[in-house]
């Protein structure tokens, strides 16, 4: 789940592999995300290797019910 918490360095990374493009605001990002054809975006894995992802579907929520994910 793309999440406020999977910033890196206070910025979000977005795209494919290569050609990723960098973000300052979780809003600014999720809308570039929202303007994919398939969302990719990196976050850490459960051993806080960062690597690419790729949004399966969208579902909207309350960000207040957002968690970290650590």
């Amino acid at each position: 789940m793309f999440t406020p918490d999977v910033n890196r360095g206070g910025r979000y990374q977005t795209g494919e592999k290569g050609n990723e493009r960098y973000y300052d605001s979780f809003d600014k990002a999720l809308a570039a995300l929202q303007a994919m054809p398939v969302a990719k975006w990196r976050r850490p894995n459960s051993e806080g290797n960062w690597g690419i992802v790729s949004a399966v579907d969208w579902r909207r929520v309350d960000r207040n019910t957002l968690k970290p994910l650590s």
